[in-house]
Parts: C-alpha cells; structure tokens; sequence
C-alpha cells in the first residue's frame, strides 16, 4: 500500500510538471495502465490501475472515459485473482468486479467537467446494472455531476450552468422510449437543475465549511431553466402511468420555487416567467387528465397560491381554480376520494386556519346524498364511475375513509349494484371488497353474498378481505368466520387465521359472546405450529377482553 501513495504522489508532481521526459515516463505509464485495466485479472492491480488514471487524467483526460468504457464493460466477464489464485467464492462479497466498476466510476471525478456529456452516457449505462450497488453508484455520480456547485460555478474557471447546460441538452437528444425508461433518474436531476440555490464545500484536514447562495438569472442558468422545463414537458406525456406523471408534475413544481427577496429584477423576472410557463401548461391538463392527477394538480396549485411571488402567478393559480371548479366530475371525486383536495374558498383559506374547517363528515353528508340519488336509470353511469374512481392507488388504504362508508352504504342499498362490483371486478375493486361485503352482509341480498363467500372460502381467495368484512356479519356469520379460520390452517396460511381471530375479537368486544369459540379455534390451530402472531395484531386492540 504504502508503495502505491508513493508511486501516486510522485506521479500526481510529474503531471504537472512540463518536459518532454516526463511526458514519455507518463505516456509510458498511461500505456502501461491501459494494458492492466484491459487484460488484467489481479484484483489488487486492477484497484491501483484505477487510482493512477484518476491521477493521470489531466494529462490524458481524452483517454479516460473510452478506456473505462472498455473497462467496466470488459471486467465481469474475467476471473478475478488474488495471488494468482482465483478469488474465493466467500470472498467475492468484498473483492468483485462490481468493487472495481464502482471504483471506476469513483475514478471519472477528474474530467467529469472536462466530458461531462460522455460521462453523462457512461453513468446512464452503469445506471442500469443488474447490480444495485454499481446502479446506485452511478446514480449518485449523475446527481452530483447535474447538482450546481458554488465553487464550480464561481470558483477558479467560472463554470456557470455550462455542465448543466450540456447535459439537458444531452437528455433532450434522446429518444423518447429512453427518456422513460430513465425517467426516475432523469427527473432527479431535473429537479436540481431547477433549484433555486446551491451549495459549495471546502475542506481542511480539519473542517469543512458549507457555503450557501442563490441562483440567478446569469452565467446560463435562464436558458438552462428554459431548457428544462421544455424537456418537462415533452417527457409527460410519454407514459400513461399516474406515477410517471405525478413525478413529472412534482418535477415542474421546483420551477415554481424562489428564493426571496430574489437577488435582482432579472432573476425575480426569470422566476415569474418560469412559474407561468409551468401554470399555463398545467391549466391545460385540468380539463382531460386522470382524475387523481387532477387531485395533484389541485394540491400543488393552492400552495403555488399560498406561496406566490407576484400577483401575476397568483392569478394564474386562480385560474386553475376555476377551471378545476368548473370540472363537475372532478367535484364528485372530490368529495369521495380527496385526500389531495382543497375545499373550501382559497382567498379563505390563504387568510385564516379557520376556514380548513371542512371535516370528513361534511363529506359523508354528500356521499349519502350520492347513494341515494342512484336510481335504476342514472346506475350505468354511476357504476362506470365507481370503477374509475376505484383505480385510485394509495401506499395507506387509510386515506379512503368516506369512500369506503360510501362503498358500504351502497352495499346496502344498491346490493344488486355492489354484487356486479364485487364479482364482475375483481381487479379494480380488491382494495375495497371489504368496504361493499360490509354493507352487503347487512343488505337485503346477505345470503346471495354468502354463497359468494363460500365460493372464495372453496378456491382459496380473497380470504383476508373476507374475514375483515364479517365484523358486520355478526352472529349469524360465526360459522363462516371458523371456516376462515379452517381454510387458512388448510393452506398454512397464518395471516388468514389471524385475520379471522381479529375479527372474532372485535365481535366479542361488541357483545357477540359466542365469538370467542371461534377466536380460541384460531388460538389452538396457531398453538400446533407454535406461532404467536395473533399477539401483535389482537392483544393491544381494545375490543381483546
């Protein structure tokens, strides 16, 4: 070890010196690291490779990128050695090709403004390795290759936004299946190319000192924004996915943010004209996109109008509101999804806490109100709704409560309806089959619903659903819950049982005394495969006596 800092710290002086038998010793040793790196197997001298030609790269920075190229595409498919003797299985973990394709990367830091484009295409690959650390890593590199860095900006050479001005222009050359293909790892980058500050780093060996300060509208950054946002804009619409749309929104949404007071009157131009671009194309989706996308547009808006800079962006945002407002379907949706929605008159709401007074029970009187204004003729477009409304995802099923107590409440009165849902639906309607058995299971339609049940009890499905929903079975339906409760013992399922014994304690708690028979049922099934489970999800819930 102490051989190669020696050999580097010598080299790193002859690089900067100027004569022409150093510059043959360095050629010599460029020649000689290229040989290494391309036909080498010997771990340790591939990782001392790679750290000369981070040292050599200002002298051949021409050189680095194409031959790390040839590296890293080269060095999985070779058996690595230590010693001369293959490296062991076990050992692999630590010393393994994906260990030297990182440190590659790692060794790219010194040309990575002199090529920031060829280095841009070298990470992209690397982005995409089977292997997560080699993936993560050039990630990592690509996101702080696009970040702005004060003292590149300002520093010595005076950058500016050139490198960040290079690179989107790089990105809008490509086509548009790569775009989404990466669009989680460009728009990471897009995201810092909009920042409104940057930072910059100097180290000691004993401290480092964080500095802080605006972006405006010189050294490039205008164009660059423009840039961007244009690249936003086209990359939206090539993927129907909400995910992909939603990431793309939130991306345009750093466009809107500032710094305040803004540095001068051209940047505090810069930025107003950016968030107009951004509100003017996002009025345009209000009328056409997918509803949970128009819930986003919704939440990002009200915020840009809390938070506007100019009266200019404050009218913009109003007339997203308005059309918003004027999107009836969108209002339904509203009421029974919302859980990105605004209610209530923004100028109130910008003014006063008071005015967010608007409870989940203001929203259950509409969603009875909708229940009981389906009748036979209005019932095929309300089940079309339904099923759209229903292809709303959520990380948390919590953010549903007022659509699941409609979805009950339809249940029990449209039971015909709910039935058609549940079974002709299976897909779209499986994060909310427990809300439309409860209200089955109280409905005038209980006993058809039964024979559904035993059917999914009889093929194995939907089994946790089911469980859960018979908290509004009662009684009457204890037999099915033990069944439950064989059916999950039958396929070793323990969630299933556990489920079920939940729910039998629910019961008990609510006075069904006859349900801790089948709660004890689950208890001894689980006592046979020695689990204890059940503890977690029963013992600290209240109704567990």
């Amino acid at each position: 070890m102490q051989n190669i800092e020696l050999r580097l710290a010598t080299l790193a002086k002859l690089v900067t010196a100027n004569s022409e038998s150093v510059e043959q010793r360095l050629g010599d040793e460029m020649a000689r690291v290229e040989q290494v790196l391309l036909n080498c197997t010997d771990y340790d001298e591939l990782v001392n490779a790679l750290k000369t030609i981070a040292v050599l790269a200002p002298k051949f920075h021409a050189a680095v990128l194409p031959l790390l190229t040839r590296f890293v595409e080269s060095v999985p498919h070779r058996m690595l050695t230590i010693d001369r003797e293959p490296i062991q299985e076990s050992r692999l973990r630590y010393r393994s090709p994906g260990h030297l394709i990182r440190e590659a990367i790692e060794a790219t830091t010194p040309v990575r403004y002199l090529h920031t484009v060829a280095l841009v295409d070298f990470l992209l690959a690397l982005s995409r390795s089977s292997d997560t650390e080699v993936a993560g890593k050039a990630r990592r590199a690509f996101e702080s290759l696009v970040e702005f860095d004060l003292n590149v900006f300002f520093g010595e050479h005076g950058l500016g936004a050139q490198p960040q001005i290079e690179i989107v222009a790089r990105l809008a050359q490509l086509e548009d299946d790569v775009l989404v293909a990466n669009a989680d790892l460009f728009l990471s980058g897009l995201r810092r190319v909009l920042a409104a500050s940057m930072e910059g780093h100097t180290w000691t060996y004993k401290s480092v000192t964080i500095s802080r300060g605006s972006v405006t509208s010189d050294w490039g950054v205008a164009p660059l924004r423009t840039a961007a946002i244009a690249l936003l804009k086209r990359m939206y619409p090539l993927s129907e996915a909400i995910r992909h749309r939603k990431s793309v929104l939130s991306t345009l949404d750093e466009a809107m943010r500032r710094e305040r007071p803004a540095v001068d009157e051209p940047t505090a131009a810069m930025f107003e004209r950016d968030a107009l671009e951004v509100l003017v194309f996002v009025e345009g989706l209000v009328a056409t996109e997918a509803l949970p996308l128009v819930q986003s547009i919704e939440h990002q808006t009200y915020w840009n109008y809390y938070h506007a800079a100019t009266p200019n962006i404050a009218a913009a945002t109003l007339k997203i509101r308005d059309a918003l407002e004027r999107h009836a379907e969108y209002q339904i949706y509203k009421q029974l999804i919302g859980f990105e929605g605004i209610f209530g008159r923004w100028e109130d709401l910008r003014r006063s806490e008071a005015a967010w007074d608007y409870t989940d029970e203001k929203r259950r009187e509409f969603a009875r109100q909708f229940v009981t204004e389906i009748n036979d003729t209005n019932e095929p477009q309300w089940r079309a709704r339904i099923l759209k409304f229903s292809e709303t995802r959520s990380d948390d099923l919590a953010m549903f409560p007022v659509y699941y107590d409609f979805l009950e409440l339809l249940g029990q009165r449209r039971p015909r309806l709910a039935i058609e849902l549940l079974t002709a639906h299976e897909e779209t309607m499986g994060p909310f089959q427990i809300a439309l058995m409860a209200g089955l299971w109280v409905g005038a339609q209980s006993d058809e619903v039964a024979a559904i049940a035993q059917r999914w009890i009889a093929a194995g499905t939907h089994l946790i659903a089911l469980a859960k929903s018979l908290i509004k079975g009662g009684e009457r339906r204890l037999g099915m819950l033990s069944a439950l409760i064989g059916k999950g013992s039958a396929l070793n399922n323990h969630d299933v049982i556990v489920h079920a014994m939940g729910t039998a304690a629910r019961l008990h708690g609510a006075g069904v005394v006859a349900a801790k028979g089948v709660f004890m049922h689950g208890l001894r099934e689980l006592a046979k495969r020695r689990n204890a489970e059940w503890a977690r999800a029963v013992w600290f819930n209240r109704d567990f006596k």
